[in-house]
């Protein structure tokens, strides 16, 4: 019982009130530009969605399942979807990509998603049971340069399933756009407590979102309280829900050649930040680094602070 005490307070994060709207207009318009831009360029282009569900959304979820190695278990998984999700808005998109590469860890979800195929024969269609840690990795690993290849990722998680690792493999790959959504209220702010004593599992867990241990130090300022006094003490604050967010943008900064500097903050019906969508250029190339980064923050823009 002693895990369930050190559990902090979980209260429903109102998760469909608008933003999920918000965020598959911002993917789905930059899907038409991107396709639209690459046409008669020579490039292949695929498109990788990372946490494909079923392919569509439900306006109230039940709650999610239980899933391995997370602090709050009630985020490990989205739940089943009815209306349009990112994969079907990713097929619709005109003109196609040449590729589609569905990744789900839940097999059932992959049967849902062998619906699509049906539903959309003229698109090239590839569906990844697995570990989306695993999957989209594996799927970097080609010479996308060598073979003129191009694409974008969405990466959708419900809570922290993202390691770090995988967005080192897609920025390793030089060729692909990320768009990621990052947990930022809804998981990741509550990781992080104002006392600094941190339960059993939850520093691991955000050294595997960030990629390094050095979290600690940022999140953290040390204050002086009273004036020039003997009594005068130091204590240590926790830093604001917005500079954790920032700290994650930068970090997409260390290893992406450009990242859009504003990410789209996604807010429940309460205006508390649950998610940011987040975007970052693999391609070093500086004209089509700029484009990109035009698109995407036109995008951004348009959403506004949720």
């Amino acid at each position: 019982m002693a895990h369930e005490r050190n559990r902090p307070s979980v209260a429903s994060p109102n998760l469909d009130h608008g933003w999920t709207e918000r965020k598959l207009e911002v993917i789905s318009g930059y899907l038409r530009s991107y396709c639209t831009a690459l046409k008669n360029q020579g490039f292949s282009t695929t498109y990788i969605d990372a946490f494909a569900g079923t392919g569509y959304r439900a306006r109230n979820p039940p709650a999610p399942r239980d899933g391995p190695g997370l602090p709050f278990p009630e985020l490990a998984e989205a739940a089943p979807q009815k209306l349009d999700g990112s994969a079907r808005v990713a097929l619709m998109c005109d003109p196609p990509f040449d590729r589609y590469h569905f990744v789900e860890r839940n097999a059932n979800y992959c049967a849902e998603l062998q619906r699509l195929e049906r539903e959309f024969p003229d698109r090239c269609i590839a569906i990844h049971e697995g570990d989306a840690n695993e999957r989209v990795p594996a799927l970097c690993s080609r010479d996308w340069h060598h073979e003129r290849a191009r694409g974008v990722v969405f990466l959708d998680p419900f809570g922290m399933q993202v390691k770090w690792a995988t967005i080192q493999a897609i920025a390793d790959t030089r060729a692909l756009d990320l768009w990621v959504l990052f947990p930022l209220g809804v998981a990741v702010n509550r990781l992080v407590p104002r006392t600094k004593r941190f339960p059993a599992g939850w520093r691991e867990a955000l050294d595997r979102i960030f990629g390094t241990n050095a979290w600690e130090e940022a999140f953290y300022e040390r204050k002086v309280q009273g004036g020039l006094f003997p009594d005068d003490h130091e204590r240590t604050v926790k830093v604001s829900v917005d500079r954790i967010g920032a700290y994650f943008n930068e970090r997409l900064g260390t290893v992406f050649p450009a990242v859009a500097p504003k990410p789209a903050v996604l807010r429940n019906s309460t205006r508390n930040p649950i998610y940011l969508l987040c975007f970052a250029v693999a391609n070093p190339e500086p004209k089509a680094r700029g484009l990109a980064l035009k698109i995407a923050r036109h995008l951004l823009d348009g959403v506004g602070d949720g």
